[in-house]
């Protein structure tokens, strides 16, 4: 004979497997780069050939050459509690798939780790410094020659489209008022400008970062890093 499940069970079951499933991925997504920024000085290399957009608002180049630009990683716009949170729920593949089943349960009952997925909490001291982020594109505003005006920074590929957007202090909207063309919606790239503490809000999703681009390159690094969500250089 067979056994069965009462019915509460199977529910439980299908709503806890649903939990675990979705903690997975949002795990895995979030699994983007360091907590360390490095700083570099502005270089001409930056608007060179094979660049997708180079501003012509020469009061925002100048702001930005005047400065030492900071390489930054996700993690370093999350507030350090929560990038210590996020720290202690990183997948680690080294172990057991039983441990990593288990780690996912604790996040999707840590109350403080869900609230951390809508957080709009940022970083005070990063307002209006020059920065260079790596990340995918999600267009905004289009104009009729189908040049992105405006568009989401994100962590991942699908963010906003394919998978929920992250959270707003990890989604940055970056305005390009000249235009331009994209390559490649699923390539990353690097894109340095003008870092802001401020809100915008989209259908698509928030954002508790803006910035004012200076220059949107490809993104230079390995291949698998980008396929694994991992950008190594952050």
């Amino acid at each position: 004979m067979m056994c069965s499940l009462p019915g509460w069970s199977k529910v439980s079951l299908i709503v806890t497997l649903a939990l675990i499933t979705g903690i997975g991925i949002g795990l895995l997504l979030i699994e983007n780069g360091g907590s360390n920024s490095t700083i570099w000085p502005w270089s001409s290399d930056n608007t060179e050939a094979g660049s997708l957009y180079s501003s012509n608002d020469n009061a925002l180049i100048q702001h930005v050459q005047s400065s030492s630009v900071i390489q930054l990683g996700w993690k370093a716009l999350m507030p350090q509690d929560e990038a210590a949170l996020m720290e202690k729920y990183q997948p680690d593949k080294s172990k057991p798939l039983s441990d990593q089943v288990f780690q996912s349960l604790q996040a999707s009952f840590d109350s403080q780790y869900q609230s951390m997925q809508t957080s709009m909490n940022t970083v005070q001291g990063l307002n209006n410094k020059p920065v260079a982020m790596n990340g995918f594109i999600v267009p905004v505003d289009v104009n009729d020659s189908r040049e992105i005006l405006s568009f989401f920074l994100v962590p991942y590929f699908g963010a906003c489209i394919h998978f929920p957007p992250p959270a707003p202090n990890q989604m940055v909207y970056v305005r390009t008022p000249e235009g331009f063309t994209l390559d490649g919606s699923s390539d990353a790239y690097t894109v340095t400008g003008l870092l802001q503490v401020a809100m915008f809000e989209d259908p698509m999703g928030t954002s508790a970062y803006l910035m004012d681009a200076v220059n949107i390159k490809p993104f230079s690094g390995k291949p698998d890093d980008v396929r694994d969500h991992e950008l190594q250089t952050y």
